[in-house]
């Protein structure tokens, strides 16, 4: 798994945390306990993995940046493929988008 990946599935990761944990607090809400501690432990769990899997992305792009010349372009494109800005679609030359 490359270090773009891993971020990507930090996020992913993070979203099923905030996902179950929200799904915890509608099932305490409905005085349903079994569920409430099965939605906990499952938003832990997914949180557990998010900080591995941002801990590994952040390992990877530490390893491929170097001192004199930055990160290798083939590097840098991927990162910014999942990490950057996108950037804003190019306005014709008539001057209108």
């Amino acid at each position: 798994m490359t270090g773009p990946e891993h971020y990507c599935q930090a996020e992913q990761y993070a979203q099923q945390a905030a996902r179950y944990q929200s799904e915890a607090i509608a099932a305490t809400v409905a005085g349903e306990a079994a569920d409430v501690a099965k939605r906990r432990e499952w938003a832990a769990h997914a949180r557990e993995m998010g900080v591995l899997h941002a801990t590994l992305a952040l390992a990877a792009a530490t390893a491929v940046n170097d001192f004199e010349g930055g990160m290798p372009i083939r590097d840098h494109e991927a990162w910014m493929a999942v990490a950057g800005t996108p950037k804003p679609a190019e306005i014709p030359s008539g001057g209108e988008a």
